[in-house]
């Protein structure tokens, strides 16, 4: 039976972002985490494996890969059929359903410990363009790509480790405020909680910047009133 919506939590989500980065990486790619699966990236790093309570789950990676030519990208994911890789009590096969540079999507079939195989599909959305970012200037998105951060997490049950460049907070936020959508703004009400129950200081004046860099004046001044909102938020108390 598919299975729709995952975690990073869920080790082959984990496993399988993890062999796609480093795909990109040998032909001398680093790709930039941004959206949800970056959301959960920060939210990890920051209150660890009991963090499956934040988690919006999702069936997709947002990568970033400036540069990348329509062919490199598609021979990068056409090296990806057939890979597979083992943990400690299941074995991963990845197989190519859809091929492109824009929306490739990968299935991963796993036999687990009670000789179960299960699968999951799950869709990559590639950019390539500094004006890929939705809403956000091009001079503006590649700011931030320049200033993405690297995160490394390990799966409490593998124990494999994703080391990935991730989108910083602030401009993680400010990504998110320019959509605008109600699951965006779910996003960032669980950071800004976890960053104040954890004492990590937000740089609102960036998401500001950031947000300023918007052309249509409706989406600047709603992102811009978000922002305000959480902003303002009381920290937490007794966490």
């Amino acid at each position: 039976m598919k299975e729709h919506l995952y975690t990073l939590l869920d080790e082959y989500y984990f496993d399988v972002l993890r062999t796609v980065i480093e795909a990109f990486e040998r032909f001398g790619y680093t790709p930039i985490i941004v959206g949800g699966v970056a959301v959960q990236m920060h939210i990890i790093a920051l209150v660890g494996v009991e963090s499956g309570r934040f988690l919006r789950k999702t069936d997709d990676y947002d990568l970033v890969v400036l540069g990348a030519e329509k062919k490199i990208i598609e021979g990068i994911i056409s090296k990806l059929n057939g890979e597979y890789f083992k943990t400690s009590n299941a074995v991963f096969l990845i197989s190519v359903i859809r091929h492109g540079a824009k929306r490739p999507i990968l299935r991963v079939e796993y036999l687990n410990g009670e000789n179960e195989i299960k699968n999951a599909e799950i869709y990559l959305n590639i950019l390539t363009e500094s004006n890929d970012l939705e809403h956000i200037s091009p001079e503006r998105a590649r700011l931030m790509y320049n200033d993405a951060v690297e995160i490394a997490i390990k799966h409490s049950r593998t124990l494999s480790e994703l080391k990935a460049r991730v989108l910083r907070i602030e401009d993680l936020i400010a990504a998110k405020l320019a959509k605008g959508r109600d699951k965006d703004y779910n996003d960032v009400d669980n950071l800004v909680k976890i960053a104040k129950e954890k004492g990590v200081e937000i740089d609102w004046g960036r998401i500001k910047e950031n947000l300023r860099s918007i052309k249509d004046a409706r989406v600047r001044d709603k992102a811009i009133n978000a922002m305000r909102s959480f902003e303002i938020r009381p920290a937490l108390v007794g966490g």
